[in-house]
């Protein structure tokens, strides 16, 4: 919707542009006098708004910069307290925290357009050490993943890749899709090609708005493979726990 709306200001701009520097060559008349004024008003409406424009623009995305900076701080505590509980390596715990937003998007049928909305969680901030895999381009959505479960019974949801996953090195694309739900969990070949081998398990808990109980987004904790166990303890869990609470409350109070 930003970009139809860039186009739009920028297309009655130049539309309004092109009335004034060829009003010389059409005649005085008072329709045109008329168009004149229009195109005029155009032209100064959108010099003035512009500025309010980028001054909330940048506002924006100031506060979405320290609210990322923020989140980040929280995962790196939650990251050092699992390091000192499990005795794990940092190298071997990832951390993300996504926000649920709701996008705009173009829909056609039967030679119609028009715009919908659509919620879907958007990556705020990844704290990984390890990272010699670039975050996957998988689009969480409600039901899909680990994440997306999450997401969908609005409560902390696990998956153990060292049990389920144990012989995926050895599938292929038919035995994929032959698998049932529970090992898929909704993934389609190419998005679990993304993260094969990467986990031994991945753990989802709900950023839940402390006064609406509104879910706000989800904190995922995932370990290489062999740290189910640990990252699964009750110590863990607590500790993610509190980090999806101090998320909230940052959420809350950029919202």
């Amino acid at each position: 919707m930003a970009t139809t709306a860039s186009i739009i200001r920028a297309a009655a701009q130049g539309i309004a542009a092109a009335i004034v520097a060829t009003n010389s060559l059409r005649a005085q008349t008072p329709r045109n006098r008329y168009l004149l004024l229009a195109a005029a008003a155009t032209i100064a409406v959108l010099a003035l708004l512009e500025p309010i424009r980028t001054s909330r623009k940048e506002k924006k995305e100031k506060r979405s910069r320290i609210t990322e900076n923020k989140v980040i701080s929280t995962l790196g505590s939650a990251l050092a307290s699992i390091e000192e509980t499990t005795a794990l390596r940092a190298s071997d715990i990832g951390l993300q925290a996504f926000e649920i937003e709701r996008k705009w998007w173009k829909r056609k049928w039967k030679g119609s357009e028009w715009w919908k909305h659509k919620e879907q969680l958007v990556r705020l901030a990844r704290l990984r050490f390890n990272d010699t895999h670039p975050p996957s381009e998988i689009q969480w959505d409600e039901g899909k993943g680990v994440i997306g479960e999450c997401w969908r019974v609005r409560r902390y949801h696990e998956f153990d890749f060292d049990t389920y996953h144990a012989n995926q090195h050895d599938w292929e694309e038919s035995a994929w899709n032959s698998l049932p739900d529970k090992v898929t969990m909704s993934m389609e070949w190419p998005e679990f090609e993304q993260v094969r081998g990467r986990y031994g398990v991945i753990a989802a808990f709900p950023i839940v708005h402390t006064q609406t109980n509104k879910l706000l987004g989800v904190l995922a904790l995932d370990g290489t493979p062999g740290t189910y166990k640990n990252l699964t303890s009750m110590p863990v869990r607590k500790t993610c726990s509190t980090a999806a609470a101090r998320i909230a409350d940052l959420f809350s109070d950029s919202q």
